[in-house]
């Protein structure tokens, strides 16, 4: 938390937060609109819109979930489905913790569930898809703008480096978690040291051999994931549209994708902090970084605003145990994976 605190600190501190004037390549004098004056021009009808597309991409992320539940053998009504997904979206969005929001739905769905072991590795194999699919979509945007020269040499530069680091990294990760004698070779048990993170890893491993066994299920959860993920990118693209930022739809659709990814490392509770810096930084080049903080902001508030149901699920729902129950019960069920 001190981080993100440290983060946005000292993002508010380098922004405009009054209307500025710049020098445009062509020797012209230009206004630009500060972060106050940005935040105070949004609509709420454009705010209202990016809601709407972000709880449309978490109603299609249940779905996605579900799916690969049934291909576990564990088979969640479409609304429950949906229950538990703002549930766990509310915990990693609103109230990040030692406990996140995969295990939190999780830890639910198990208690009704006669085969457990498929519950977390269906929730662990959603979420490596989920990062997957954002993944392909910055790097076919990536191809689509190179080839075409429609962004800069140098912010192209920095797109194709950081998502060169995302596909190494999985596809490291894959290796790491399909192969138990690479994990002891490499002497990760020993490193990893806590039990909740080795039950993770053993998880995924898991996961990833079980999609490899069920490519119907993988492709159907791959193209939820596309529509999912494209929704949530439209979000931003319509709040950027509100502020009247000067961004092309493909900057959001290569740029977007390349934040989320690196923000869902858990560098800060919810990537608070690391997001709106990885905005400012990625889509900075477009000459109003000021009005890119205000889209990150916004955005949030979006993002949030979008999994405020998961806290009624949470009031009106059976009570929450201690986080040590919950990862008993997912240490349990990891026991029981084949």
């Amino acid at each position: 938390m001190v981080l993100a605190v440290v983060l946005l600190a000292w993002l508010f501190s380098g922004a405009h937060w009054h209307d500025y004037t710049v020098t445009d390549e062509g020797g012209r004098q230009v206004v630009r609109m500060g972060l106050a004056s940005s935040l105070r021009q949004t609509h709420l009808s454009w705010m209202a819109c990016a809601v709407a597309l972000s709880a449309v991409s978490v109603a299609a992320a249940a779905l996605r979930w579900r799916m690969l539940l049934a291909a576990q053998g564990v088979y969640l009504p479409v609304k429950e489905a949906l229950k538990m997904t703002l549930l766990g979206d509310f915990f990693s969005t609103v109230m990040p913790g030692t406990v996140g929001g995969d295990a939190v739905k999780a830890y639910f769905v198990m208690k009704g569930a006669a085969r457990k072991s498929g519950v977390l590795i269906s929730t662990i194999a959603d979420r490596l898809i989920g990062l997957c699919a954002m993944t392909g979509l910055a790097l076919a945007m990536l191809v689509v703008t190179w080839t075409l020269g429609l962004i800069r040499h140098q912010a192209a530069n920095a797109a194709a480096v950081s998502i060169a680091v995302a596909v190494a990294a999985i596809l490291a990760a894959m290796a790491v978690l399909l192969s138990a004698r690479l994990r002891r070779a490499l002497g990760l048990r020993r490193l990893l040291g806590r039990p909740s993170i080795q039950r993770y890893v053993a998880g995924a491993g898991q996961a990833v051999a079980a999609l490899r066994r069920q490519p119907r299920a993988l492709l159907g959860a791959a193209a939820i994931s596309l529509i999912s993920q494209s929704l949530q990118i439209c979000a931003a693209m319509v709040i950027g549209l509100g502020l009247m930022l000067p961004l092309e739809w493909y900057g959001y659709f290569l740029y977007v994708p390349i934040i989320f990814i690196v923000a869902a490392v858990p560098l800060t509770p919810g990537g608070l902090g690391v997001a709106e810096q990885l905005y400012v930084a990625y889509l900075g080049w477009a000459g109003n970084p000021s009005g890119v903080l205000a889209l990150a902001l916004l955005m949030r508030l979006a993002l949030t605003v979008s999994v405020l149901p998961g806290a009624v699920v949470l009031l009106l729902g059976p009570k929450l145990p201690p986080a040590e129950a919950i990862h008993a019960e997912l240490d349990a069920a990891e026991t029981q994976a084949p």
